[in-house]
């Protein structure tokens, strides 16, 4: 195939194709409203995505989520979105009636109907789990935890009922539901590997109230996690998310090993989510505001965190805000070892492993990430032409990095050059060696050109700016129906096709031409393009 020797000859290693679950087409009947890769829609786009290059898919986490937030990143981490498994399968076997599915399936569109899904998947289940011939099991700490939640009216676990009593109903749903889960995720994995596909997981920063409530001795009681202000959250992120306790090491160490090895076991490959959160994590008191925090292990001056900071006095720079990434200036290497061990549990496990460091790289973030080889994320869409050492150029990323115009946090490529112009176009050109248009198709078609001509030998491309869409997937601190709502289109194909014709998609086969022209292979650039 030209394109994977084109890839070769560009020193591209992984081409990965971004998407989360709930965006993955739908194809006729058995569609609730909400995507998922193991439906045949979900396989086909798999089978186009391996067409048309790409040898790795970026999941998003896949973790359950609740009816009011879809937001993959609030999920759970050790129970399976249920939204995820595909009801044809179910059909087949007995376990929902054909009425049933035709009841509750919907036209499959370009939008996530996420509340629909929810309501549609507990009755198909609740259907699915009378219809089972399956053994009895014991119920395990997550089903218990379903079953308490709807027993209280989906309230958080800290406001429960003293007396109430979990429904034996709810805990076998919940029991099916994962195993129905894992079976049909492990069945899609195979075929994405006979596709010439790895799957890849997300393994988000945050932990969900499922794991406060079952682990709570395994994180600390005052504490809570977010992002500092930075280059692109100037006010910083109030995340809310429970902070792994320092204090408890051992029950903490068991709890990532078992994090770890599920990963390990069910995928490829893992995207790292915030790794300042295994590493150097921002947090703030409950209450407080979260530019009020500091960083859990360099903060010797805070009384409260005093204990377990790594980082001495002597190794700060007071000049510097406790945000900034010069805060700590010097570290050791055993103070480097005690930052890493928690990247070291999961490296032992699966060494392909990737960290979504963006605008900011704390000084021991950069030493932890340094002892691995491991880079960071350039998401050139970002960049700033008025600064040569900017962190979003193309230039400057290393072969290690993972680089991309965008993903599912930003604005697509075919949006954000509206607002550009002729000082692209000439930033552009230099970095191609060919003049490049300033009208906003000509910008978005070279920025991801640009991709391959990096020294970067991984690239990155979120499904919207594959397919050309024009509305964001996630705003983030948004909340509304709205976001996390886009999915790709049934009919993507076509779609796919006639914009390719427009010069209003990604399309792979020209983009490496043009990179392959700034490398000077021509050759191979006219082979790509007379396919």
């Amino acid at each position: 195939m030209v394109v994977r020797e084109a890839l070769r000859a560009l020193g591209i290693e992984r081409l990965a194709l971004g998407i989360h679950d709930a965006c993955f087409p739908g194809q006729g009947e058995g569609d609730l409203g909400r995507g998922t890769p193991n439906g045949r829609g979900g396989r086909e786009f798999l089978r186009f995505a391996s067409e048309l290059g790409f040898n790795t898919i970026q999941l998003g986490p896949q973790g359950e989520t609740t009816e009011i937030d879809p937001s993959p990143y609030d999920g759970s981490v050790f129970v399976r979105n249920t939204l995820s498994i595909a009801v044809e399968p179910l059909v087949a076997r007995g376990l929902v009636s054909d009425e049933s599915l035709r009841r509750w399936s919907v036209p499959p569109t370009d939008r996530v109907e996420h509340r629909h899904a929810c309501r549609a998947m507990r009755e198909l289940l609740d259907e699915a789990v009378t219809r089972s011939r399956e053994p009895r099991q014991k119920a395990d700490q997550w089903a218990v935890f379903e079953a308490m939640t709807e027993a209280n009216g989906g309230r958080d676990f800290t406001e429960w009922e003293v007396n109430s009593v979990p429904s034996i109903r709810v805990m076998k749903r919940a029991m099916l539901a994962q195993s129905l889960a894992r079976e049909q995720h492990e069945a899609t994995r195979a075929e994405a590997h006979a596709v010439g596909l790895e799957l890849f997981a997300d393994l988000q920063v945050g932990w969900s109230r499922r794991e406060l409530w079952a682990f709570g001795d395994c994180f600390m009681r005052d504490y809570q996690m977010g992002a500092p202000p930075s280059r692109t959250n100037p006010e910083g992120q109030p995340w809310g998310y429970p902070v792994l306790d320092p204090a408890a090491p051992e029950k903490v160490t068991a709890l990532l090993e078992r994090r770890f090895a599920r990963i390990a076991a069910e995928y490829d490959g893992v995207r790292v989510d915030h790794p300042h959160g295994l590493i150097c994590p921002w947090v703030y008191r409950i209450g407080d505001d979260v530019k009020q925090g500091a960083r859990l292990h360099e903060s010797p001056e805070h009384p409260q965190l005093h204990p377990f900071a790594i980082a001495r006095s002597g190794q700060l720079d007071p000049t510097q805000r406790p945000w900034d990434e010069g805060w700590v200036r010097e570290l050791d290497d055993e103070q480097v070892g005690r930052y890493a061990w928690k990247l070291d549990l999961l490296l032992k496990r699966t060494p392909n492993v990737l960290c979504e460091v963006l605008s900011t790289m704390p000084y021991p973030l950069g030493r932890v990430l340094a002892r691995y080889g491991l880079g960071r994320f350039r998401v050139t869409q970002k960049a700033a032409l008025d600064d040569p050492r900017d962190v979003y150029r193309s230039e400057n990323s290393a072969p290690n990095d993972w680089i991309m115009v965008g993903n599912h946090d930003t604005a697509p490529i075919w949006t954000v050059t509206r607002k550009w112009g002729e000082a692209h176009a000439a930033y552009l050109s230099q970095r191609l060696g060919q003049p490049v248009a300033s009208d906003p198709l000509s910008l978005a078609r070279a920025k991801l050109a640009e991709l391959f001509a990096s020294p970067a030998r991984n690239v990155f491309v979120w499904w919207g700016d594959l397919l050309g869409e024009t509305e964001w997937y996630n705003r983030p601190g948004t909340v509304n129906d709205d976001n996390w709502s886009r999915r790709v289109p049934p009919d993507y194909r076509r779609v796919y096709a006639e914009r390719c014709r427009e010069g209003a998609a990604f399309d792979l086969r020209a983009a490496l031409a043009t990179a392959l022209v700034a490398r000077g292979q021509h050759d191979l650039a006219n082979a790509l393009r007379s396919v």
